[in-house]
């Protein structure tokens, strides 16, 4: 159980640092400031077994749901997890110290397989393109997202808490896969979502949430998904936890940390060829943020081309380098020998040239991307990675071309199950996002 004091530190952490600031999409007007979580706060993660990479494109169905009317230690239904060396992540093996500390409910199956893409290579002038497949993450939802959940879900689970509180559009892939998978682990989810841009993505995306058996609450403002949620959190502090949007704070950014270790290791034997540039979405920065710690921290730093698809407030330079440095914190006080490592802006570089007029709004470049990239057999969602294979493909005709690219596919490669779903099951307030129309 928590210590006194410890009720919503953690949680204000991760949201001030990854939401704080006013307007944009959430429309937060204040925040908390963060704080680096001591050390009775770190987590560590081990690995389930590993199981075979999957390219299923299959509809969505929710698991199974849990019965969490017993007590919560008892209501986990999760695979065993193996703890023997040869199945530790990537990162525990590094800094076996790190294992004692971070408990992790078995998601994804890693590590996420690369593949190689030579004809798409070709057509976009690239010395060399490689996919770096977390679309095929985890079943029945895949995506970067599982990463995140693992350890987040497992420190929940430790703690006996039996309800998840998280934030996102109505639309949000994060929320979904929060819906998904928490009643795996014997948890309750409850969604805090926030208007967006009607499309049916987002259509398909909120049924499909729906379907999960998430509670669904249209928040309307993020301050507002604040006030609600840490009122849920003060009425019951020993069962609730909140997770911050997009599982952006230091606990669930360790997740990419190991990723970045796990890519390391597909390097050093040979999967792949050492990349000239990883390219990927930023959304709320603890993807890209896990990701060049873990690198860096393998011995292997590669720069990133992180393409803004959020708004300004989300993620902002100063919000990074705040998380960054907290992401390092939590990992250095479970182990003092993980490196101090350093947010670099040379190597881990911003674009802000292909979000268009916001978040979840898209753009022709990241439309004409899509088109390219179906070609080639690779599906895009048009409001993370979209704008990330268009600052590729643009970048590719400057100061890409010849080079030897890593493109991290974080859009699942299932679609979201909607089919069937009642919209009147929805609450009141969100029936306005699923009114039939036609796709465009």
């Amino acid at each position: 159980m928590r210590r006194d004091g410890e009720r919503s530190s953690r949680a204000a952490l991760g949201l001030a640092v990854a939401l704080s600031g006013a307007g944009g999409l959430f429309g937060l007007s204040a925040c908390p400031s963060p704080r680096v979580p001591p050390m009775h706060e770190v987590v560590a993660a081990r690995q389930p077994p590993r199981a075979g990479s999957t390219g299923s494109s299959k509809p969505v169905t929710a698991p199974p749901p849990t019965d969490t009317s017993s007590s919560p230690g008892a209501a986990v239904d999760a695979p065993a997890v193996d703890a023997s060396p040869e199945l530790k992540l990537p990162l525990v093996g590094r800094f076996p110290t790190l294992a004692a500390a971070f408990p992790v409910a078995p998601i994804g199956r890693w590590p996420t397989e690369v593949t190689a893409h030579p004809e798409l290579a070709a057509a976009l002038g690239l010395g060399g393109l490689w996919l770096k497949r977390d679309d095929r993450s985890a079943e029945p939802y895949g995506g970067g997202k599982p990463r995140k959940l693992e350890l987040l879900f497992g420190r929940a689970v430790a703690e006996g808490r039996r309800t998840v509180i998280t934030f996102g559009g109505v639309g949000s892939h994060h929320a979904l896969a929060t819906a998904l998978y928490a009643p795996r682990h014997g948890l309750s989810a409850v969604l805090m979502l926030l208007p967006q841009p009607r499309t049916p993505e987002v259509r398909r995306v909120l049924l499909a949430s729906q379907a999960a058996g998430a509670e669904l609450v249209l928040a309307g403002s993020m301050t507002n998904a604040l006030r609600l949620a840490n009122a849920r959190e003060a009425a019951a502090p020993d069962e609730v936890m909140i997770i911050a949007a997009g599982g952006s704070e230091p606990l669930g950014n360790v997740g990419f940390v190991n990723a970045g270790f796990e890519l390391a290791a597909q390097i050093a034997r040979g999967d792949l060829p050492r990349p000239d540039v990883v390219v990927m979405a930023l959304g709320t920065m603890g993807s890209a943020i896990g990701l060049d710690i873990g690198l860096v921290a393998a011995g292997m730093p590669i720069d990133i081309l992180a393409v803004r698809a959020s708004n300004r407030p989300i993620s902002t330079w100063r919000k990074l380098e705040r998380m960054y440095a907290a992401t390092v914190a939590l990992l250095r006080a479970a182990d003092p020998t993980f490196p101090d490592v350093r947010v670099d802006p040379a190597r881990l570089v911003v674009d802000d040239e292909h979000l268009g007029q916001g978040y979840a709004i898209p753009t022709l470049a990241g439309a004409a991307a899509t088109r390219l990239a179906a070609g080639h057999g690779l599906e895009l969602d048009p409001t993370y990675t979209a704008k990330a294979f268009a600052a590729l493909s643009d970048g590719a005709k400057r100061s890409l071309a010849g080079k030897t690219v890593l493109f991290w596919q974080s859009h699942a490669a299932q679609e979201p199950e909607s089919d069937g779903i009642d919209p009147a099951t929805l609450p009141a307030a969100l029936r306005g996002w699923v009114v039939p129309f036609r796709d465009r």
